[in-house]
């Protein structure tokens, strides 16, 4: 069952930003959320505005980003 209907992308909101559909919370603003260490119950309890369906949206839409940190080579043996 696809929850992505709960997604929208529009350019005036949030600059087309992926958010939770009827809000404008982030789709990124969840996911930093949960990464954070914020449990699902809390997250809905903080914001009661979002669903257990929307934070499977939110989690099934993330793509994750690419790593940041300093680029790690392998070892080479001289």
């Amino acid at each position: 069952m696809s929850h992505l209907h709960r997604i929208t992308i529009d350019p005036t909101i949030c600059n087309g930003t992926p958010v939770i559909t009827g809000t404008h919370y982030p789709v990124a603003l969840i996911i930093d959320l949960l990464r954070s260490g914020l449990t699902p119950t809390e997250l809905l309890t903080d914001h009661p505005t979002l669903t257990r369906p929307d934070l499977v949206a939110a989690l099934r839409r993330h793509r994750p980003r690419p790593h940041k940190g300093p680029h790690q080579f392998p070892h080479t043996r001289t």
